[in-house]
């Protein structure tokens, strides 16, 4: 059964209760338990200072009258799938299964790690905030190697084809047409396997980039987060053919004096896990397109929850911007031979704080300065891939 929970958080209003001739224990562990601890006790030893508890309430909150004696953060197991929302769309958002018996909550999440302990953590970290909260025991357990690929090869991405380029779009695109969304011709009866939406374009003769063939605009129906990334450039790889990913997302920045929705952040290196990788950017032409658009030195982590003070300190002369996928995507390209490039909005100022940060981004004026950006990437992508603009394509994308 489901009990109602606004309070619970985790951006959903429903947890699935197993009681009665259904109880059990956890099922699908498939990989040792390891308890999460709190990346701080004070929000003032993190970067987004006051604004923590905001930011960890903002994505789950576990104040709930079911009272959990643990928490258990897992991928989804075998037989198990994501959540349908009214519309037949994937709910983004975390299942929530309480166990009655053992008085355990369960938060079931897409097969990725990152994903995984960045949950975790919070849940943690909430806790550890909370002075006035019982203390909980939270627990998390891996996706199995290879599980978030075999998740995205079964997906609808096997419809897609044959294509040279792939624009991955992990930003809202605000004010997108209505009259030519991003869409396909599913042929799969599973919704919960329809992880993506998608355009194709024929690019014109016009481009700077030397490939020439279909180029698919993607859309994730699905919370799309850290080394997925890695584990989608591999699924490109061997189902489309992909030679070109090109990514637009958000970022972070470590410098002073950036203000937030201001900026586009590129480059052509990136430290992740404590190794430095260096790629040919793709997109190096686009600083010159747009005095918006500024180059510099990418640092991944797994979670805004790293970013404390001391991680500051330690990066703060190396990097210029903080985000969760550009290491992962340019660590897989460069195993497949994939072109790679990146323009990151840059969403919050990690080193000065800022009034607009991670907890108020649905503000009307976060919105419209986001949109300016997003017509500067629309611009640069067109000039790099020789797109035609939106008034000749039709539905489809398709000039």
């Amino acid at each position: 059964m489901t009990t109602d929970d606004n309070a619970m958080g985790l951006g959903t209003s429903q947890i699935e209760t197993v009681t009665g001739s259904e109880n059990r224990k956890s099922a699908h562990l498939e990989t040792p338990l390891i308890v999460a601890l709190p990346v701080t006790s004070q929000t003032e030893q993190h970067t987004l200072g006051q604004s923590l508890r905001r930011y960890i309430k903002n994505k789950i909150s576990i104040a709930s009258p079911l009272r959990p004696s643990r928490v258990i953060v897992r991928p989804y197991g075998p037989g198990e799938k994501p959540r349908l929302l009214a519309n037949n769309k994937i709910d983004k958002r975390p299942y929530l299964r309480y166990i009655e018996s053992t008085r355990t909550l369960e938060v079931l999440c897409i097969p990725g790690k990152d994903l995984v302990k960045h949950y975790a953590l919070l849940i943690a970290t909430y806790y550890g905030l909370d002075q006035s909260e019982d203390k909980r025991l939270t627990q998390y357990s891996l996706p199995r190697k290879h599980q978030c690929y075999r998740w995205l090869h079964a997906s609808n991405l096997r419809e897609l084809g044959p294509v040279e380029t792939v624009v991955l779009y992990n930003v809202e695109r605000l004010g997108r047409p209505s009259s030519n969304p991003l869409k396909f011709d599913s042929k799969i009866d599973d919704p919960t396997r329809e992880l993506f939406d998608w355009q194709i374009h024929r690019p014109t003769n016009t481009g700077i980039g030397s490939r020439k063939g279909p180029v698919a605009i993607l859309d994730c129906n699905f919370k799309f987060w850290g080394d997925i990334a890695a584990s989608l450039v591999e699924v490109l790889h061997d189902l489309c053919e992909v030679r070109q990913v090109l990514y637009i997302g958000k970022a972070g920045s470590l410098r002073d004096d950036d203000e937030p929705n201001t900026i586009i952040a590129t480059g052509n290196d990136s430290w992740i896990d404590g190794a430095q990788i260096i790629w040919n950017n793709i997109l190096q032409h686009a600083e010159d397109l747009s005095p918006k658009i500024q180059t510099g030195s990418n640092a991944s982590v797994y979670s805004p929850l790293e970013e404390t003070h001391e991680w500051l300190f330690t990066w703060c002369e190396r990097c210029h911007w903080v985000d969760c996928e550009v290491g992962n995507l340019a660590l897989a390209c460069i195993k497949f031979e994939i072109s790679f490039g990146y323009l990151n909005i840059i969403s919050d100022n990690v080193a000065k704080g800022h009034e607009h940060d991670l907890t108020n981004e649905q503000l009307e004026i976060v919105k419209e300065k986001r949109q300016e950006l997003l017509t500067v990437i629309e611009s640069v992508l067109n000039h790099h891939l020789g797109l035609p603009p939106d008034d000749k394509k039709d539905g489809n994308g398709m000039p």
